[in-house]
């Protein structure tokens, strides 16, 4: 029912972003054409663009949430890692072309000329990103989606794009320079932004190595059942998404039969995988001298 609740909150945040995004495309796309404002009409396209990031996250959701096959044992949760770095080299595409857009604005100094209609859409604009950006953020830390936290942040890229556009409206005819100096400023911003999500899911499809918190809860767990400490070392966890594989060794004492020694570990697996939400396999060594 978890898994079930998550795909539909995450694919239905996709949808309602897709939809966002055509509306405000028609109507920046509209108003731009009819002021001749090329500014504007790149910021419709640049809208257009998180439809796209959009699409991508909820076709690589609807992957991600597929049952474990023949062909994918542990599940396909790692497509919405892909999907992560897929939204942050695209964000990394805006930054980096938000920026060469700043340095040009900056040398040229120009200043477009913009109607009432088009500071209301814009208006509309900041509000309305920021708010999907807003509802994005609040659903991916619910429910652990760095997916849905790059979209996010995509969504927040328009915005901001859309604040330099407004603040240019109202003050780029007393500071010719500003337009480009904030154009550079947010990209930068967004550039971090982008970098910070790549490095973060690139480390996570490579892996990582485990958290020493999470070994000292498998070490206590394990020597609770057996008495004794058991020396656990040796941890590796494969992180599938929703599916988790945890190995690790432990050293039992050595006048255990092997019966016994079974029977403890099978009882350590399953409360490992009860407390901390792992398939776990533990690898038995014998202790040839009794621990401190």
């Amino acid at each position: 029912m978890k898994q079930y609740q998550k795909k539909q909150w995450l694919i239905g945040v996709s949808a309602l972003s897709i939809g966002v995004n055509l509306l405000l495309f028609a109507v920046k796309y509209y108003v731009g054409t009819a002021d001749n404002s090329i500014a504007l009409i790149a910021d419709a396209w640049h809208t257009l663009s998180d439809s796209l990031s959009s699409l991508i996250l909820m076709l690589c959701l609807q992957l991600a949430t597929k049952p474990a096959d023949g062909d994918h044992p542990f599940g396909h949760g790692r497509a919405e890692i892909l999907a992560s770095l897929t939204i942050g080299g695209m964000l990394l595409a805006v930054g980096v072309l938000l920026g060469f857009e700043g340095f040009e604005a900056l040398y040229h100094q120009s200043h477009p000329n913009y109607s009432e209609w088009a500071i209301y859409v814009t208006i509309a604009s900041i509000v309305v990103k920021e708010l999907v950006a807003q509802i994005s953020f609040y659903v991916a830390k619910k429910y652990n989606s760095s997916a849905l936290k790059a979209d996010g942040w995509h969504h927040r890229s328009d915005a901001l794009t859309s604040l330099v556009v407004l603040i240019g409206i109202w003050l780029g005819q007393y500071f010719s320079w500003l337009d480009g100096v904030l154009g550079i400023g947010v990209g930068i911003v967004i550039l971090f932004s982008a970098i910070e999500i790549l490095k973060e899911n690139i480390n996570h499809f490579l892996g990582q190595d485990v958290r020493p918190e999470l070994v000292e809860k498998a070490s206590n767990i394990c020597d609770n059942i057996a008495g004794t400490s058991v020396d656990v070392h040796h941890v590796h966890v494969h992180d599938y998404g929703e599916h988790k594989e945890m190995t690790l060794h432990a050293r039992l004492p050595k006048h255990l039969s092997l019966i016994e020694a079974h029977d403890m570990v099978t009882e350590m697996e399953r409360a490992l995988a009860n407390k901390l939400d792992v398939e776990v396999t533990i690898h038995m060594e014998p202790y040839l001298t009794a621990p401190d």
